[in-house]
C-alpha cells in the first residue's frame, strides 16, 4: 500500500468551468490527472485529496466529479478545504458519499 496526496483538483462537474481558462498549460487538465493517477495509484493505495476537488457550488453539481473520482483506483480521502463554501459542501457530501470516498475534517487547536 502506498499513500499519495493531490490537492485542489478543481474538477469541472456541472459547473462548466474548465482549467483551460488559466492558459494552455492547463489544457486537458482532467484527462492528464487521470492518466498520471492510473499509472501511479493501485487499488489498495490511499489518495489524500486536500482542498477544493470541484468547482461546484452546489451538491447536485458534484455528481460528475464524484463519478470521475470513483472510477480512479485507490481509496480516496477528501480533506476539507479552507473555503467556507467548501465546508458547507463537505458537510452535505458526507451524507451521500460512496464508500470509495471518505471525508475528513481536520481539527486545529486555536
Amino acid at each position: 500500500m502506498n499513500v499519495f496526496a493531490i490537492g485542489d483538483l478543481h474538477l469541472p462537474g456541472k459547473a462548466d468551468k474548465s482549467m483551460d481558462v488559466f492558459g494552455e498549460r492547463w489544457a486537458n487538465h482532467q484527462q492528464r490527472i487521470a492518466k498520471t493517477w492510473q499509472s501511479c495509484v493501485g487499488p489498495n493505495d490511499i489518495v489524500l485529496i486536500p482542498g477544493d476537488f470541484s468547482w461546484a457550488m452546489r451538491l447536485e453539481q458534484t455528481a460528475e466529479d464524484f463519478s470521475y473520482l470513483e472510477e480512479l483506483p485507490g481509496k480516496k480521502v477528501l480533506i476539507r478545504a479552507n473555503s467556507p463554501m467548501y465546508g458547507v459542501l463537505a458537510m452535505l457530501v458526507s451524507l451521500v458519499v460512496t464508500p470509495v470516498v471518505s471525508m475528513f475534517t481536520p481539527k486545529f487547536k486555536e
